[in-house]
């Protein structure tokens, strides 16, 4: 797959669900070459990946972290609200 870069596992991926369980996320990593094609093209994009699995790309643990530029995410929420309504 374009972008895989392997598993990838760290603290911030093992997280406790609300029943004190722990549960494993974002396993699969990928480089940050995703979400710079999702906001540059993100027809292009929906070619690559279908609409119904993106559902999750603004939970990717390392999206949380503050260090990104302030319109980081909003940038990734528009390109991602036009791979929805990609034909």
């Amino acid at each position: 797959m374009r972008w895989w870069v392997g598993i990838d596992i760290g603290d911030r991926h093992v997280l406790l669900s609300s029943d004190g369980n722990p549960k494993v996320i974002d396993l699969f990593g990928v480089g940050w070459g995703i979400l710079d094609d999702l906001v540059n093209d993100p027809q292009a994009f929906a070619r690559r990946v279908p609409p119904g699995q993106c559902r999750y790309v603004l939970d990717i643990p390392d999206l949380q972290d503050d260090g990104h530029p302030a319109d980081y995410l909003r940038r990734i929420r528009e390109a991602l609200t036009r791979v929805e309504s990609a034909p």
